[in-house]
């Protein structure tokens, strides 16, 4: 579970989806141009109680845009939070689930599954 996120400059996808996301208490996005996501990025999520850091010219951008504005607190980075971020690296791509056949599902079936997270896909064997 994480209870911190943050992002490069050039995020563009976030998930906390499967309560990945369930003890989130804020989230650092870098980007000055709000990323698009899905309206659903943080469900299982309590983003209502998080705060949502974010540069300061962007603010009333991330205010009133779907998923961000569900953000309890949304304020400026500060000076210290911006400076010496590098190579900051997680995966918070949400695991897809596939039976054979192809169909997405939401949890895993008896038998095989293919499960793709990112640019990764792996095979399960469920009894």
């Amino acid at each position: 579970h994480f209870s911190t996120v943050s992002t490069k400059t050039n995020c563009c996808t976030i998930s906390c989806k499967y309560g990945v996301c369930s003890e989130l208490t804020d989230v650092y996005c870098y980007a000055e141009k709000v990323p698009s996501t899905s309206s659903d990025a943080f469900k299982n999520s309590y983003v209502e109680y998080a705060t949502l850091h974010v540069p300061a010219e962007a603010v009333d951008a991330y205010k009133n845009a779907k998923p961000w504005s569900g953000f309890g607190t949304i304020v400026a980075l500060t000076e210290e939070e911006i400076v010496g971020i590098e190579n900051i690296k997680m995966d918070l791509s949400t695991p897809a689930i596939f039976t054979l056949d192809g169909k997405q599902t939401d949890t895993l079936q008896k038998g095989i599954n293919i499960i793709r997270t990112g640019n990764q896909t792996k095979k399960v064997y469920v009894k």
